[in-house]
This record gives structure tokens, C-alpha cells and sequence, in this order.
């Protein structure tokens, strides 16, 4: 879940998450953004200043993280609607498919894609930052 760790303890997180894909191994991940609910604590910390959420480049920047360390044979998927990041042409980056990506045979087209997005004005992104979702 890139931004889970807000600005503060990002690469903590992103470190921490794939050492635990790496030693678990599963036959699937799914990406998914946090959004904040409004009736939780981190909700809460996040009004107060205390949880500063990451921008979309930030997590960008946090799943390059977490796939060049990942050592694992799984299928990689970018399905949940809120994955908002976009491609030059406007278009999702990534394959929002069940199928998703296979690792590590894709792992480079990943990491192609999400220096594309950072390549993105940021502003074209949706942002879990601004949208009133409910979904954690």
C-alpha cells in the first residue's frame, strides 16, 4: 500500500514491505493507494499534522522502492480504480488487469513505467490526497 507509511516513514515502509513480499513469496500482489478513512486515528493524525499523506509522485517513488527490491515469482497487479497515476498519453500507466505483471520477467517494464510517471506533471495524477474516498 505505497503512501501507508505518509512522507515521514516512506522508505521505512517501502523497505519493510518488500522484505516481507521477499520472504513470504506470494503468487500475488496487488498495489493498492491509501486513502483515509474519516472515522480512524489516522484520520485524526492527518487533521492534526501529525500524518502527512505522500503526493503521487512520492509514491511513485516509494513502489520504485519496493519493486527493484522485490526477489519473488508473482504476478504484480495495479487493479483498484484509485491506482490514478497516468501515462504520457493520459491513459493509466499501468495494466489495471487481474493478469497484471509477472515477476521478475516484467520487473524492468515496471520500472520503466513508473519513471514515465514521474516523467508525468504531477497535477495529471489523481491524488488519494484530495479524493473523498473511503477505501482503505
Amino acid at each position: 500500500m505505497p503512501g501507508l507509511g505518509g512522507k515521514e516513514l516512506s522508505k521505512q515502509h517501502a523497505s519493510n514491505t518488500t522484505k516481507v513480499l521477499n520472504q513470504i513469496d506470494p503468487d500475488y500482489i496487488r498495489m493498492r493507494p491509501l486513502t483515509v478513512h474519516p472515522l480512524t486515528e489516522l484520520h485524526r493524525l492527518r487533521v492534526s499534522g501529525r500524518f502527512q499523506m505522500t503526493s503521487p509522485h512520492e509514491r511513485l517513488e516509494e513502489l520504485r522502492s519496493m519493486v527493484e527490491g522485490l526477489e519473488v515469482s508473482s504476478t504484480l497487479c495495479f487493479d483498484h480504480f484509485l491506482n490514478g497515476w497516468r501515462s504520457r498519453d493520459g491513459g493509466p500507466l499501468f495494466n489495471t488487469s487481474f493478469s497484471g505483471y509477472r515477476l521478475p520477467d516484467e520487473k524492468q517494464q515496471i520500472l520503466e513505467l513508473i519513471q514515465e510517471g514521474l516523467d508525468v506533471p504531477e497535477s495529471q495524477h489523481l491524488d488519494p490526497r484530495r479524493t473523498r474516498m473511503s477505501s482503505l
